[in-house]
């Protein structure tokens, strides 16, 4: 899952400000995940919802870094 995710950052953040624009990218993916995906999936619905959120970001930041 989550190489799929980074390579759709790759092929959709911009080249100017991207640690910023991964970082919403990566609010977005957590928006998907813990917004629409964990109402169909228990076990991802019971996890504590600021520390995934973070997550989430964090990987975005992290993907465009690398990018960079």
């Amino acid at each position: 899952i989550s190489l799929g995710w980074t390579v759709v950052l790759a092929r959709t953040l911009p080249q100017r400000h991207r640690i910023a624009f991964g970082a919403l990218g990566g609010a977005a993916i957590a928006a998907l995940d813990l917004g629409v995906v964990a109402r169909r999936v228990p076990a991802i619905r019971a996890l504590p919802q600021a520390p995934q959120w973070l997550d989430h970001i964090l990987f975005g930041a992290t993907v465009a870094a690398v990018l960079d």
